[in-house]
């Protein structure tokens, strides 16, 4: 009977024990759960994570640079282009004096001839000296050539005839404006006709204009005819008969 009875409570003892490994077991798998996943989580997190810093990575670190307004145009800065022409003057008394009032002031400054050198003389033609030098050569038009050409000039304007009387022209007008366009090959030659203040006008005029008009537009040149505005002025041309041949001179000559 003792014997039924030891063995009946090593079986319960048994029993207990098997209990309590399998809560043991139970437990340690319980933890084991959690663990993974609580491991799963932080990896989740850390892949998320990563995600994010991932996408940030394509954000630049450089400063930004604000984006062109479409609406506002950019101007390129370009240095104008310098108009103004160089110009020479050779003639008579009738381009002499104050510029203002003269052709000589008002056609400069319209037509930017800047700057302008004048090489006038009193009573200087075609085939005249004349009868004051000052600084312009001492000769007829044809030997002003090579003083003219000194300023390399990019414009050129002749305006006499006046003081050669009845001398023909054609001959020494036709070489003058040869030898003038052989020494400025690029330049704008510019011959003005005759104008008288006399009482009227001379009976060879015609043949002079018609002389100096051939020989400046042989050579590419421009002759300007204003008339006869100064009519009755007397020695020299008046403020009226100036003021008509700028005029003149800027309705043909500018661009």
């Amino acid at each position: 009977m003792g014997s039924v009875r030891s063995r009946g409570l090593l079986a319960i003892i048994g029993l207990i024990i098997l209990g309590l490994l399998a809560v043991s077991l139970s437990l340690a798998a319980l933890a084991s759960g959690r663990g993974a996943a609580t491991s799963d989580a932080t990896e989740a997190r850390s892949f998320d994570f990563g995600n994010e810093t991932s996408s940030d990575s394509h954000i630049s670190t450089e400063p930004a640079v604000p984006s062109a307004d479409p609406e506002v145009e950019t101007e390129t800065s370009v240095p104008a282009p310098d108009a103004s022409l160089t110009a020479v003057i050779v003639g008579d008394s009738n381009s002499l004096g104050d510029p203002q009032s003269l052709w000589v002031g008002p056609v400069s400054a319209e037509l930017e001839w800047d700057p302008l050198y004048n090489l006038s003389a009193p009573g200087r033609g075609y085939v005249t000296p004349p009868r004051v030098c000052n600084d312009s050569p001492c000769t007829p038009f044809p030997g002003t050539v090579d003083a003219i050409a000194e300023f390399s000039p990019e414009v050129v304007v002749t305006f006499g005839g006046v003081a050669d009387g009845d001398t023909p022209l054609t001959e020494v007008a036709a070489q003058y404006y040869t030898d003038l366009r052989a020494a400025l090959p690029e330049a704008r030659i510019i011959a003005v006709a005759p104008i008288y203040s006399a009482d009227s006008v001379p009976d060879w005029a015609p043949l002079h204009r018609a002389s100096i008009q051939a020989a400046v537009e042989s050579v590419g040149g421009v002759y300007v005819d204003a008339g006869q505005p100064a009519l009755g002025d007397g020695e020299a041309m008046g403020a009226e008969a100036h003021a008509e041949l700028a005029a003149t001179l800027i309705a043909v000559l500018e661009p």
